[in-house]
């Protein structure tokens, strides 16, 4: 269960109101945070330590009610690049949820 703290949606309004990146899933769009991080870590059944990069986008929860895993997004900053993702996993907290996302 996800808790709510008063003023969570209001405030997180305002912190996308700032971001570079748009999220489009069907036809709605809105704001994101987009991020690309480079972790150290293994394959399964692999001992060589690699370089495993991890897409994700944090959404306001209530702007896409109906995301579910699988679904396909686009990841957009502004004319200079975007591209299509699918969900891997949705993470919820509060009233954001973090998609791990994986290249179309």
């Amino acid at each position: 269960m996800a808790y709510v703290f008063p003023n969570e949606s209001e405030d997180l309004d305002v912190m996308l109101s700032d971001s570079l990146h748009t999220i489009t899933a069907g036809s709605v769009t809105h704001p994101c945070f987009y991020d690309l991080e480079a972790r150290e870590g293994s394959f399964p059944g692999s001992d060589a330590p690699q370089v495993l990069q991890m897409e994700s986008a944090a959404i306001k929860t209530d702007h896409f009610p109906d995301m579910v895993e699988g679904a396909i997004v686009t990841i957009a900053e502004g004319a200079a690049w975007q591209r299509d993702y699918t969900v891997l996993r949705i993470l919820q907290s509060g009233a954001m949820s973090e998609l791990l996302l994986q290249r179309v």
